[in-house]
């Protein structure tokens, strides 16, 4: 059926109510207020606030201010929505929840769930959930486990922390630190290691470890031990004794006792290669023994008359010998113990030499085959040379270059060089068995957390 109701002005036909047109099924109407085409389930009306498109199980919805698509699509002035989950406006583009998501703007885009979060900016890629987080920048790599345990990476840096210890690299040295008073530091002139009560430190021209410095003039303990090209001498100011190529010395605040190649003084007392004598009224030569004004020799004794023994004067090569009591006679001469160059001592009240104790005079040379102890604390040997005690101490033989107290010890030998964790050799420096640095790369950390800096990459 079609009706037409309509006016005509004198120039235009125009409906007064209304037009329509249709059958059982489809039909349309125009009036007044809306245009309307479709049935009961597909249909599509049009007024002055809105466009509507449906069925049976869908529409759409155009305003002047929003276009909306079924329940989930929406086009408005500030956004356009998918549902509560997808959304894009003038700044963001957001897909998601409030527990899953990704969002991006002009200067930002995050990923995130409830585990974790990503973050991307023109200057950094952050990684990170409640406990870790990782920021990649433009001049920088950050992995922090937490606020005391991290990782960095930058171009002037490489840092690995936690708690307790903090390794660091620069262009110019390796610190490796547990706190703030134990540490390790190596750079172009120096390698150290440090806790509160000393440190040991290796440069170009020496070690020093607390009080004991090893450099290229001399090794020495403290002030008061020390050995050089020269001399070795030990003791202070007042109580000392030393060594060089042309003297022995030991002396203190009251005497000396002077031991050349050619004699020995001890206060007043010289004895030298032709007499000995005591101050200036006792001595003795190869041909007499004076005391005062008495005068031994080979020929007679002056004594105010001829000594004589049990009735006799003794024979060729007998010697003059007191029985302990009253009486005194003639015994034959006891030989000297040793033989040529062995220095005589006192052997069990014996006087005897040592085939390991020799003095030549010619290239005035002593040589002791066994150790030489001068007092407790420092002993030089055939294969060692020991300045210490129990606790701090220094040790050099032809393998080692050792020092070490009761807490650390450092070791030099000729492959390389030990002080704590802390390992330099021919291929490799190393801290502990995270930070090692070889001819090839850095690398800092462990089996499962690390970092690795080569002429191609950093990881």
């Amino acid at each position: 059926n079609v009706v037409f109701v309509y006016n005509f002005d004198g120039n235009t036909w125009y409906s007064n109510v209304g037009f329509s047109t249709g059958n059982s099924t489809v039909n349309s109407s125009i009036n007044s207020v809306a245009v309307a085409f479709g049935n009961s389930t597909v249909n599509s009306v049009s007024n002055s606030i809105i466009f509507n498109v449906s069925n049976s199980t869908s529409t759409s919805n155009l305003t002047p201010s929003a276009l909306r698509v079924g329940a989930n699509v929406t086009v408005n002035t500030t956004q356009v929505s998918v549902g509560a989950n997808v959304i894009t406006n003038t700044t963001t583009v957001f897909v998601g929840n409030s527990t899953v998501n990704s969002s991006q703007l002009a200067s930002q885009v995050q990923v995130a769930n409830s585990s974790g979060n990503v973050v991307a900016v023109p200057t950094s890629v952050t990684i990170q959930n409640s406990t870790v987080n990782t920021v990649i920048g433009l001049q920088s790599l950050v992995v922090q486990s937490n606020s005391t345990v991290n990782g960095s990476i930058t171009n002037s840096l490489i840092q690995v922390a936690n708690s307790t210890g903090n390794t660091q690299q620069t262009a110019t040295s390796i610190i490796a630190q547990t706190n703030t008073t134990v540490n390790s530091t190596m750079n172009s002139s120096l390698l150290q290691v440090a806790n509160s009560t000393a440190s040991a430190n290796h440069t170009a021209i020496g070690f020093n470890a607390g009080i004991s410095t090893v450099n290229t003039t001399q090794v020495s303990v403290g002030v008061n031990v020390y050995a050089n090209a020269t001399t070795v001498f030990v003791g202070n100011s007042t109580v000392n004794s030393s060594q060089i190529s042309s003297l022995v010395q030991v002396a203190n605040s009251t005497g000396s006792a002077n031991l050349t190649a050619t004699t020995l003084i001890i206060g007043t007392t010289v004895v030298n290669s032709s007499a000995i004598a005591a101050g200036a009224s006792v001595s003795a030569n190869t041909t007499a023994l004076r005391v005062g004004n008495t005068t031994l020799t080979t020929t007679n004794a002056v004594f105010g008359g001829t000594i004589a023994a049990n009735g006799g004067i003794g024979t060729a090569g007998q010697v003059l010998t007191s029985g302990g009591g009253t009486n005194a006679y003639w015994t034959a001469a006891v030989a000297v113990g040793g033989t040529d160059t062995q220095v005589l001592f006192n052997d069990g009240g014996i006087l005897q030499g040592e085939s390991g104790f020799t003095y030549n005079k010619t290239t005035d040379t002593l040589s002791v085959s066994g150790g030489v102890n001068v007092g407790s604390n420092v002993i030089t040997n055939t294969t060692t040379l020991f300045v210490g005690n129990s606790t701090a101490n220094a040790i050099q033989n032809s393998t080692i270059l050792q020092v070490s107290n009761s807490t650390a010890s450092a070791n030099h030998n000729a492959v390389g060089f030990i002080a704590g964790i802390s390992v330099v050799n021919t291929s490799q420096i190393s801290v502990g068995a995270n930070v090692i640095t070889n001819s090839s790369s850095v690398f800092v950390g462990n089996s499962t957390v690390n970092a690795v800096v080569n002429s191609t990459s950093i990881v």
